[in-house]
Order: structure tokens, then sequence, then C-alpha cells
């Protein structure tokens, strides 16, 4: 991995936008569209918003996500609506959105139908928590061995955490693996230290060290 340290979570969002920015400007010289996968939660909020004022071609931009909380795309639980309140305004409102959860089909017809659509995802933006899990695939869900397979065709899988909130739907480690340019954001010691050790040996516990273990370009954009 490569690790980008600073010392203010601003510092941190300034430099993860410019490297966005580049990547953006560089892929459109060469294709039509970008598709950039996003995180939920709350950490994300102030790049979210610092990058829908950004001097992009959002018009060519397609937002979508890592993973999504199986809930009401009104509830404030929602990475959809996160997305669509923090990113989708200001000059981002150009850009296209495709969520992974909507509020029609049953759990089991998404998965099957977002995996038909095979999203071809050129930038994700992925975050970890203190328990080393990553997307929404836990240590604690009985689906992380299928989560985890990297000869899984499947693009998205279904996840049902013991340890937080909702079922979920999530890229796989070996769709996550993938993605040309992959970007990991994490804040505090703690974590920093959890994915130092992970990065040691690959070991359920901690499910990032799955992804450490395949991609060894990670970039990480780390602030204390």
């Amino acid at each position: 991995m490569k690790l980008h340290t600073y010392l203010s979570q601003q510092q941190q969002v300034n430099s993860l936008i410019d490297y966005i920015a580049l990547k953006v400007n560089t892929l459109l010289a060469t294709q039509d569209h970008v598709t950039i996968a996003l995180s939920g939660g709350k950490s994300p909020i102030k790049f979210l918003n610092q990058l829908s004022h950004a001097k992009l071609n959002f018009s060519k931009i397609i937002f979508t996500l890592v993973d999504e909380r199986v809930v009401d795309t009104n509830s404030q639980d929602s990475n959809q609506k996160l997305i669509q309140d923090n990113l989708l305004i200001n000059n981002a409102a150009q850009a296209t959105f495709i969520g992974l959860y909507d509020n029609t089909d049953s759990t089991a017809q998404l998965i099957i139908k977002r995996n038909q659509q095979q999203l071809k995802i050129d930038i994700a933006i992925i975050g970890m928590g203190e328990d080393g899990h990553f997307a929404s695939i836990f240590p604690c869900c009985k689906e992380l061995s299928t989560a985890l397979d990297l000869q899984n065709k499947n693009q998205f899988v279904l996840t049902s955490p013991n340890t937080a909130k909702y079922d979920r739907i999530s890229l796989s480690l070996a769709a996550i693996k993938k993605i040309p340019n992959l970007i990991l954001s994490i804040q505090g010691q703690v974590k920093l230290d959890i994915l130092i050790k992970a990065a040691q040996e690959k070991n359920n516990l901690y499910p990032i060290s799955h992804l450490l273990q395949v991609r060894e370009d990670l970039e990480v954009f780390y602030f204390a």
C-alpha cells in the first residue's frame, strides 16, 4: 500500500480531491465517461461537500456506491440519501447517479439486477471500520467467505453483519480487486494501527487484510 499522511482532515480532503481530479481528467482524455464508486457513513461528508464544488466535467461522471444498507432510500441511514444531499449539488448536480437499492424490489431481486448490470468502475473510494471491515464485508457476517472469494463472479453480494444495523449490498472483494484506481480513506491512530497489523498477514479477523494482499498499489489517504 502507498500511505499518504496528513495533519488535518482538510489537508486530506484537499489532496484526495486533487488526486481524483487528476485521475478523472486523465481518463476522460481516452473515454466518454468515468464511473466513481463512493462509500457512505459520516466520515466522507466533508469530502463530498467539497467535491461538489470541484471544477470537473460532472456531466461525464457517473457516481455509484461501494455498498448500501437495505433501508428506504429516504432514510437518514441510506447511503444514497447521503450522496444526494451532500454531493449531487452545486457543480456536481450535473453528474449521473446509480444507486444500489430501491424501495420496490426484494433484496434477492436487487442482487440479481445489480449483478446483471456489471458496472465498469474506474475509481473507488472505500473506508475501513475499527473491526477491519471494508465496503460491507464485515468479519462477523456469515457471508464472509463468499464476499472474500476471489473466484466469485458476482460483482455484488448481500451481507448480514451482526455488529451493524441492516442487511447490506456490497461490492465483493473480487469486484473491488478489478477497480483500476482504488483509494482507502481513513482517520485516527486506531484505524492506522489496524491497517498496519492487517498488512502483515491475511486473516478473517481483519477482512481488509485480504484486500491488502491482492492490491499492493492501494492508495491510503490518512489523517491522525
